[in-house]
C-alpha cells in the first residue's frame, strides 16, 4: 500500500512538473514565434540566442514526453496523451480565473497594482505557441515507448545475472 501511494504521489508530481515545463517552454518562446497580433512569425535566426532558446524548448518538451510515457507505461498510449492534453487547458483556465479574481480584488480595494488579464489575442498566441510543442510532446511519448521496452528488456537480464551469481556462491559453499 505504501509503495503504491508513493508511486501515485510521484506520478502526480511529475505530471504537474511536465505540464508546467511544457507551458513554461511555450511561454518562453512565445515572443519569438508569434507576432503582436497573435499569428505565427518567422523567428530572427540571426540572433544566436533564438535558435538556442527554441532548441532548449524542444529538448525539454521532448524529455517530458519521453518521461511521461515511461512513467505511465502501465496505461494505454492515448490515455496518457489525453491526460496531458486535457490538463494543459485546465492549467490555462485556472491561470485565467486567478487573474480575473486578482483583477476584481484590485479594482474593489483600489490597490493600484497592475494585474494583466489575458486578452483574446494573448490566448491565441498561447495556443499557436503550444501546438507545435504538443507535437514535440507526442514525439517524445513515442520515443518513451521505445525507452520503456529497453528498460523492460534490461530487467530480466539483470535478474538472470543475479541468479547466476547466487548459484555460483551456493556451489562454492557446497
Amino acid at each position: 500500500m505504501r509503495k503504491g501511494l508513493q508511486q501515485l504521489v510521484l506520478a502526480a508530481i511529475f505530471t504537474w512538473l511536465a505540464i508546467g515545463a511544457t507551458i513554461g517552454m511555450a511561454e518562453w518562446i512565445k515572443p519569438e514565434v508569434t507576432s503582436r497580433s497573435g499569428l505565427y512569425q518567422i523567428p530572427d535566426f540571426a540572433n544566436p540566442a533564438i535558435p538556442f532558446q527554441i532548441g532548449i524548448s524542444i529538448f525539454i518538451v521532448l524529455l517530458c514526453g519521453c518521461f511521461a510515457r515511461t512513467l505511465y507505461a502501465h496505461q494505454r498510449f492515448f490515455r496518457v496523451l489525453i491526460l496531458f492534453l486535457s490538463l494543459i487547458p485546465i492549467v490555462y483556465l485556472v491561470d485565467w480565473m486567478f487573474s480575473k479574481v486578482l483583477y476584481w480584488v484590485d479594482k474593489t480595494v483600489n490597490a493600484g497594482v497592475f494585474i494583466e488579464v489575458p486578452s483574446n489575442i494573448e490566448i491565441q498566441r498561447r495556443v499557436f505557441t503550444l501546438m507545435p510543442l504538443l507535437v514535440v510532446f507526442y514525439i517524445g511519448m513515442m520515443i518513451g515507448v521505445h525507452v520503456n521496452t529497453l528498460i523492460q528488456r534490461a530487467e530480466p537480464k539483470k535478474i538472470i545475472r543475479i541468479r547466476k551469481r547466487l548459484r555460483k556462491r551456493r556451489s562454492r559453499l557446497d
